[in-house]
């Protein structure tokens, strides 16, 4: 899968280790809007999160999605987009560099509608599934500034619409 690009804060020098994840991230798009999750501060975020144990893409894929927005993915409509990698030091263990690679993929959902099974984190942080203009989450989200996974999803909804509309991103 292409990068699409490398968030390095460089903030990591003298760490002691380094913990890699791996996540996948959803672009459901429908009638020129996108399914998102928001919080309660309004801040939205792509659906998707950690591959577990064995899991693979397409696995990781529809569970978050299911949990995260209620919403079953149609497999046979998975298309890769590409993978963003981030490099921070960890917010949690400041002893640690954090790499994250995020896979984006584009997907359609069914029409039926599952209650949310979010983390108690998720719960706290008051998210909800709803659909939204591309430029309404940009604008949002860059209005709170962007950091962390706010900002990685900006980021890519940037190139994402730049790449669609044949902009200077465009290969």
């Amino acid at each position: 899968m292409k990068t699409i690009m490398v968030l390095d804060s460089g903030d990591y020098e003298n760490t002691k280790r380094t913990v890699t994840r791996v996540t996948v991230r959803a672009l459901i798009e429908r009638n020129g809007k996108l399914l998102m999750q928001r919080d309660g501060a309004g801040v939205f975020k792509i659906p998707g999160g950690g591959v577990e144990g064995d899991e693979d893409h397409t696995e990781t894929l529809m569970r978050e999605v299911l949990e995260e927005t209620g919403r079953e993915v149609i497999p046979e409509t998975i298309n890769e987009i590409g993978v963003i990698r981030e490099i921070r030091r960890d917010v949690f263990d400041r002893d640690v560099k954090f790499v994250r690679d995020s896979y984006f993929y584009t997907c359609d959902v069914n029409d039926s509608e599952h209650e949310l099974s979010l983390t108690q984190s998720e719960k706290k942080a008051g998210f909800c599934a709803l659909w939204s203009e591309p430029s309404q989450v940009i604008s949002v989200n860059s209005a709170h500034g962007l950091k962390d996974c706010m900002k990685r999803d900006t980021e890519f909804l940037k190139w994402y619409m730049g790449e669609k509309k044949g902009g200077e991103n465009a290969d």
